[in-house]
């Protein structure tokens, strides 16, 4: 028999019992085994603070951390954001916020919302847990938190402001009679937002720069402005004359002050009017300031004062001594 035919049909058997042998046991050629996978990698790429809402006592920041995922998939991710008071190093307030997996070679954004005391300077931190063990933070300070405005004190309304001395309020006489002078007061406004507003009121007080009293105030609504103009919103004021005084104007909104500005008046003209101080006395008349419709108050009656005697040294003490010097004299005489 040929010797390459004994040799073929071999090869063909030994593959049909291997074929076979495959056939009925599943498995018996195993796979090379895979390699196993790596191990996760996080880091903080970038940690973004907004502000939020800002109330009169507290204020929220949107804390936006970015994560940034490489090789394996990382398992029962957790964010932590919490705001540490800067001075006292105390935690004023935190937040979780739970993630899940994170796969695939990319960046994951993770926002969270924290609220503190609308006052002081705080530290504001992230920390990345997987399976409950840290593994990577990030940290901003955030600082001036109490200048930040409540939405209800925002206009877009403010008195204009000058490069130079110039005040934004103006005054002139409009009269003057029986120690009466009646201030006409104009005040620039500014509307330095996008669109029309005229949702404020003008508040103006004439203060007496001596003493601080208020001789007279006036309120008039702003008319509407149109954005990036300047209007003026005009009112009297009606003070005692001789006097020095402080105009001081309120842009009010709701009720709530906006903006303030303070201008001098002088109608004294021996007398300037100083600007942040106090001068000493000039004279001042108390009864100039009392307004003409004030209600009627009930004074008690005064007491007689004796013209500067001691106690004790009255009338009858007196002619006493007056009789015995004239004794005295008298005797000296004899």
């Amino acid at each position: 028999m040929d010797r390459n035919l004994v040799l073929a049909g071999g090869l063909v058997a030994v593959a049909l019992v291997a074929a076979l042998g495959m056939a009925v046991v599943p498995g018996i050629i195993a796979a090379p085994p895979q390699d196993p996978e790596p191990p996760s990698s996080l880091a903080v790429s970038d940690l973004a603070i907004a502000t939020g809402a800002v109330t009169g006592e507290t204020a929220t920041f949107r804390v936006e951390t970015r994560l940034e995922h490489r090789r394996g998939p990382a398992e029962n991710v957790t964010v932590r954001v919490r705001a540490v008071d800067a001075t006292s190093g105390l935690v004023a307030t935190d937040e979780t916020v739970d993630v899940g997996t994170l796969d695939g070679d990319r960046e994951y954004a993770v926002a969270a919302n924290v609220t503190v005391p609308r006052s002081g300077d705080y530290r504001i931190e992230s920390v990345v847990y997987e399976d409950d063990r840290r593994v990577v933070e990030s940290a901003r300070s955030v600082a001036g938190v109490g200048s930040l405005e409540p939405a209800y004190t925002r206009s877009d309304l403010r008195f204009h402001r000058f490069d130079g001395p110039m005040p934004a309020v103006e005054f002139e006489i409009a009269s003057s009679a029986d120690n009466r002078t009646t201030l006409t007061v104009d005040a620039l406004v500014t509307n330095t937002g996008d669109e029309s507003a005229g949702d404020v009121e003008l508040l103006v007080k004439a203060r007496q720069v001596d003493s601080g009293i208020v001789a007279d105030r006036t309120r008039v609504g702003v008319s509407e402005v149109r954005p990036g103009r300047t209007a003026t919103a005009s009112l009297d004021l009606t003070v005692p004359t001789e006097y020095n005084y402080y105009l001081d104007a309120v842009l009010l909104r709701d009720g709530v002050v906006v903006d303030t500005v303070r201008a001098p008046a002088a109608l004294d003209p021996t007398k300037t009017v100083p600007m942040n101080q106090t001068t000493t006395d000039t004279g001042l008349e108390v009864s100039d300031f009392e307004s003409d419709d004030a209600p009627n108050r009930q004074t008690a009656p005064a007491t007689p004062a004796d013209d500067g005697g001691q106690p004790g040294f009255g009338v009858g003490v007196a002619l006493v001594a007056l009789v015995a010097t004239a004794l005295l004299a008298r005797r000296r005489s004899a």
